[in-house]
């Protein structure tokens, strides 16, 4: 291709992507303002506006009034064009939510995963799933984002037991669902949506650990992933000179290590104020202050929010983990959204590979859901 051509196309494709994320930070812009933001000359507004109110991306609402009193007409993103899909991969639930363009939650289900073998697990995503792709959308399902409670790597997909080729399994989900699939870690796609929908950070770190652990980081505004995508791996953080910290400290670790079988065993003995609980309590504290102070301490992120049943489901250890940190203690938030972030977060990660744009805003805040 000539040198010259491909960059007017690249040329075009940027400023079309800056266009779209200046509309999306915006219930309503004029063509105006759009110029203003973007610093694109009227026509080029004029030309770009118009492809994607033809692609149906776009559609113009009511008018305002200019300067000189002119009147102008109005262009929002047309939420109701497409869809995007999230679902989470995780136990004991497959967990879906369908969000509109505007990043607004239409529906969301849950129903038991079975991991027992690889077929179970594709017989039983494809009867979760597959209700969902007839719905009736004028561009149809932009994307269908997995989240994955488990080890990712360049090759390979972990989870539940279960090891799978990462490139053939969203390669037969692709030609099962006939649009495009993507994959991350729970963690990164929970910061994603917690970030988007409710702390709006330029700097924050997602720590989940629930079945697995995992650490999302929001840098700069933009997901960090590494060059390998394998950033921020925090099971893997040594605790001892043999056990890193998934075996010392993870939640199913930690609630072994006392002979409990699940979480709601354990609240039951620390509410009765047990030994073995209290004991549970003790190192979740222990090892959780440490790892907090550590992320802090490598990262200096301005907010580091928490998902984990010991903090969302036991105020008491919520706050003495708080009091652990000291000066620090102010900037550790409990996750507002939950089993939410990662489906939204999803849905951002969907929906800007979609719209083929860098950063979303979604149209309206979580409490709408």
């Amino acid at each position: 291709m000539d040198v010259t051509i491909a960059n007017q196309a690249m040329i075009r494709e940027n400023n079309r992507k800056r266009v779209l994320e200046a509309v999306i930070c915006h219930p309503s812009i004029s063509r105006a303002a759009l110029t203003h933001q973007t610093g694109l000359t009227g026509g080029t507004i004029t030309a770009i506006v118009q492809l994607l109110l033809e692609e149906q991306l776009l559609e113009e609402v009511g008018t305002t009034v200019g300067g000189k009193g002119r009147r102008r007409l109005m262009l929002r993103l047309k939420a109701e064009s497409a869809c995007c899909i999230a679902v989470t991969i995780g136990k004991p639930w497959l967990r879906l939510m369908e969000c509109d363009l505007g990043g607004s939650s239409r529906q969301k289900s849950q129903c038991p995963a079975s991991y027992h073998s690889p077929e179970a697990f594709f017989q039983t995503l494809f009867a979760f799933v597959d209700p969902y792709l007839e719905q009736d959308y004028p561009l149809g399902i932009g994307a269908i984002v997995l989240a994955v409670e488990g080890d990712l790597t360049e090759t390979e997909v972990s989870f539940s037991g279960l090891t799978l080729s990462r490139q053939q399994l969203c390669q037969q989900l692709q030609a099962a669902w006939g649009t495009p699939v993507w994959m991350e870690h729970v963690s990164r796609l929970s910061a994603l949506g917690e970030n988007a929908y409710a702390m709006k950070c330029q700097n924050m770190a997602y720590l989940h650990a629930e079945n697995s652990m995992g650490l999302g980081l929001i840098v700069d505004g933009k997901l960090f992933c590494g060059r390998y995508g394998r950033a921020c791996n925090i099971g893997q953080m040594l605790l001892s000179a043999q056990q890193p910290f998934c075996q010392l400290a993870s939640v199913p670790a930690l609630l072994k290590n006392h002979d409990f079988d699940d979480f709601a065993s354990f609240l039951v003995a620390y509410q009765a104020q047990m030994p073995a609980a209290m004991e549970t309590a003790h190192d979740f504290l222990s090892y959780y202050a440490l790892l907090i102070q550590n992320i802090f301490s490598l990262y200096d992120t301005e907010r580091l929010v928490i998902h984990c049943p010991f903090t969302t489901r036991t105020d008491a250890l919520f706050l003495q983990l708080k009091q652990r940190l000291g000066p620090l203690k102010s900037r550790l938030y409990r996750s507002f959204l939950q089993e939410d972030a990662p489906l939204l977060g999803g849905a951002v990660l969907g929906l800007c590979q979609f719209l083929r744009i860098e950063s979303f805003v979604p149209l309206k805040g979580y409490g709408v859901l």
